[in-house]
This record gives structure tokens, sequence and C-alpha cells, in this order.
């Protein structure tokens, strides 16, 4: 009964839509023709089935929350339940490694009046909180035989009134913060208050094909951040060009009414080599010299918003972790207000 409700009263949040099968309820980060795209090949596919992003929202005066969750395919070895009560980042629930046995997920939901204060007594009202659950961000993973105590009520918390879309590639994802509500979209959409479509896929470079101007998502904000995949991949700098010219002049054409922020390459610890396409400050001067055509366009200098420190990367080398995000988030969003875009 419960996973019905949680199916079609809006509770998951931050997907284009869930699905329900034998094995639970699966929220979906991409449409249909997106995800024919991604299944080319088995690398971006597993990462496109992952719910980046995608969390449980819902205001609930249950005492508990329980369920359970099938995993399929990982793409990093750990699995995390970011868990919000009241806006407040409570309790995380996983392990890493992935506990390949572990299937059962269950948290106790202090009242409202504990939370705010330890010393006051919890008994004048049956208090009501609002439960945020994000989502494991690296493992495509379902949920079923969800529970709360008896004769609790629930009801969808209430979406924000704008919208955020996230494309990119393995960084905008999320790799390798280990806390799926710690990558930097995720970040950005709870500052701003803005819900969130991570359509991230680590691996993948600018790409026309994987834009769908039929998309039933209609963002107010996106930000656009591709070209450390390409710098490795492409053969020159004419391909880039055209590749990154081809995506933006698609993407402003599927959302002509967004603003949209294109997020260059962040540092890498390997930025000095040379590739096939030229040098690394070559790749993100042909990103910039593309994008400055478009009116629409903010570029936001990605060497300008994450640590060039190889501490603050789970990899020590590309991908932040999540103290890197924190700080990549947090400059965005400066960056951002100074160009007044919100």
């Amino acid at each position: 009964m419960l996973d019905e409700i949680f199916l079609k009263e809006g509770i998951f949040k931050n997907c284009i839509k869930v699905i329900k099968d034998e094995n639970g309820l699966t929220p979906i980060r991409f449409t249909d023709r997106q995800m024919k795209v991604y299944a080319k090949s088995l690398n971006y596919k597993q990462r496109s089935c992952c719910p980046s992003g995608v969390c449980m929202d819902f205001v609930t005066d249950s005492s508990f929350i329980k369920f359970e969750y099938t995993k399929r395919d990982s793409v990093r070895n750990w699995l995390f339940f970011d868990i919000y009560i009241n806006e407040t980042f409570i309790e995380t629930f996983g392990s890493a490694p992935i506990d390949r046995n572990s299937k059962d997920f269950y948290f106790e939901i202090p009242s409202r009046c504990e939370i705010a204060s330890k010393g006051q007594s919890s008994e004048k009202n049956k208090a009501k909180n609002r439960i945020t659950i994000y989502l494991p961000h690296m493992v495509d993973i379902s949920i079923k035989n969800i529970e709360l105590s008896k004769g609790a009520s629930i009801e969808a918390a209430k979406p924000y009134g704008k919208n955020l879309l996230c494309l990119g590639d393995s960084i905008t994802q999320g790799m390798d913060s280990k806390h799926p509500s710690l990558a930097y979209p995720v970040l950005l959409s709870r500052y701003l208050g803005m819900n969130l479509l991570n359509q991230g896929v680590g691996g993948y470079k600018f790409d026309a094909e994987s834009l769908d101007p039929e998309i039933p998502y209609k963002p107010d904000l996106i930000t656009v951040a591709y070209g450390t995949n390409d710098w490795g991949a492409v053969d020159s700098q004419e391909t880039l060009k055209k590749n990154c010219l081809e995506y933006i002049s698609k993407l402003i054409d599927t959302f002509p009414e967004a603003k949209i922020a294109v997020i260059t390459p962040l540092w890498r610890a390997d930025m000095r080599e040379l590739k096939a396409m030229g040098t690394f400050y070559e790749a993100c001067d042909t990103i910039k010299s593309v994008c400055s055509e478009f009116k629409q366009i903010y570029i936001l200098d990605g060497l300008e918003l994450a640590p060039h420190i190889p501490e603050f990367y789970g990899d020590r080398k590309l991908h932040p972790s999540g103290e890197g995000f924190l700080y990549m988030a947090m400059n965005i969003l400066n960056k951002l207000e100074k160009l007044n875009i919100k």
C-alpha cells in the first residue's frame, strides 16, 4: 500500500519518472530516448541507471521508516542513503565497501521537538517532520515494502518553485563523493531552493544526441560541465569545437528561456600532459570560445572552482571528494550571485 503511495503521490523527487516491477520502485533520471543513447555503451548504461540526485521527500508523523532495497550494478564500491530532517543533515545509512548482504533500511525518526531542543518534552503533540532521503548515487537500486509506524500520516513535501538541470560527466554525477547529498548539483539545489534533475553520466562528452527536446522538465537554470573527457578522447580542437557547438546550439533551442552556466573543466592532476587534440588549456579555451558566441551562456572557469590540491579529490586526481564538492559548490554559488543568475 505504501509503495503505491510513494509511486503515485510524487514522493520521489528529482527524477523523470518512477517505474514499478518485481524489484520494487526504480526512479529514472532520463527519458526513454536518452536511455537508448546511453544504452549503446555498457559503461554509460550502468551510470545512467544510477539515481544521482534522486530523493524521497515527504512529511510524516511516523516514528520510523523502513524499506527493502535491491542492488544491481554499482559504479563505485560504496552505498549510502543521506537522511535530512526538516532541512538538517541528520544521519547517513550504508557502508563502504558495499555490504552485498545488506538489503534492509531502517531509521528511527526523532521528533521535531527533540531536534530543536533536547531538553524539552516531545509529548505536547505528535510532530510532523519533513523527511528527505537521498538515494545512493553510484548504485542502480530499487525500493520496496516501505513501512511507517501504524496510523502514521504521509504526504509529499511541497516542491520548490524553480527547476535546476545539471548536465555533465562523472563530476556532475557525483564521483567521488561517498555521500549522495554532497555532490555539487544537490548542494546547489538545496542552497538555491530549486528542484533538481541531475543528468550527469560518468565518462560522457559533448554529444547533442544525448539531449531530448521533448523532455518533460523545464529548467529555469542549467549548468553544463563537459570537456575533461573530451580533452583525452577527441582527435583535434576542431572536433571539440564542432561537438561543443552542436551541443550548445541544441541545448539553447531546447530550453530557450533558461539561464545556462557552462562550467569549463576543473583542475586535474595530469592537466600538463599533451593529448591528441592539444593541451588541457587549449581544450578549456576552445569551450570558452564556442560558448562566448551565445549571449544566453554564462561561462564559469572550472580552474577557479575547486582546489588544486589532490587531498580534495577522492581519487587524488580528477573526481572531487565530498569536501572538494563543498568547496566547488560554494564557488559556483558565489559566481552565480555575482552574475545575478538564480
